[in-house]
């Protein structure tokens, strides 16, 4: 029987794509203006003050920020059925990234004032889905940073790959992983040039242990190993 490598401890959830909240929210949808975005349109721009609260009927939203030297940072991607602005919105403080479609969206914009005085003091579910998310976002901004900080670029890939495949262990015999960002994109959400980035695959490649990383997959050479590096195992 193949190894399937199985993590003895749970890996940390998403830490850079946002899934759906509550379905309870779809109950409240028409007390929101429809909204029509195409793919590249601006939602909500860094230093906006917002004052709008936002679910996504239909399309994607991409969290970024421009750095000085004018390189844009993919900071978190928000799917479709969930929603996004409630952090600037609640905390009164203009945004250092801006909201945009990744792809062609249908959003429902809520005022601050129905928000806070029509929806969610009437409905307990979800104002604790609106907490959860938060948390959870609290959760994925920490978990980036602790990557960066104490993880190498190897490391992170693997992890990437496992955890954008809903996948806590990996058999043998499935080696193939889904790969939903290009390679560009990936750089981006990693912190780091595409260059560097090339030359992590390469050396992961060159140990044997991933290859054929292209916009749809990725291959796994040594299961072991491969999970070795999401975890973030230490190295002899």
């Amino acid at each position: 029987m193949a190894d399937s490598g199985k993590i003895p401890t749970p890996l940390m959830n998403e830490f850079w794509r946002i899934e759906s909240a509550d379905p309870l929210w779809g109950e409240v949808l028409s007390l929101g203006a429809r909204r029509e975005y195409s793919q590249g349109e601006v939602v909500i721009e860094a230093g906006q003050e917002v004052n709008k609260f936002y679910f996504i009927e239909k399309g994607q939203i991409c969290l970024v920020r421009v750095g000085l030297d004018g390189t844009e940072k993919l900071l978190m991607r928000v799917e479709e059925g969930a929603f996004f602005g409630e952090s600037p919105l609640l905390s009164e403080v203009p945004m250092l990234s801006s909201f945009v479609c990744s792809k062609k969206s249908v959003l429902r914009e809520f005022s601050k004032e129905c928000l806070l005085n029509v929806i969610l003091p009437y409905r307990p579910a979800l104002m604790h889905s609106l907490l959860r998310t938060l948390a959870q976002k609290v959760n994925m901004f920490s978990n980036q940073v602790a990557d960066l900080a104490l993880t190498s670029l190897p490391h992170r890939i693997c992890k990437f790959l496992l955890l954008a495949n809903g996948r806590e262990s990996l058999d043998a015999r499935e080696p193939m992983l889904r790969s939903p960002l290009t390679q560009l994109e990936l750089a981006s959400l990693l912190g780091v040039h595409r260059i560097t980035l090339y030359k992590a695959l390469k050396e992961l490649e060159n140990l044997n242990v991933l290859s054929a990383f292209t916009r749809k997959q990725a291959k796994v050479l040594d299961v072991k190993e491969f999970l070795r590096y999401a975890r973030g195992d230490d190295f002899d």
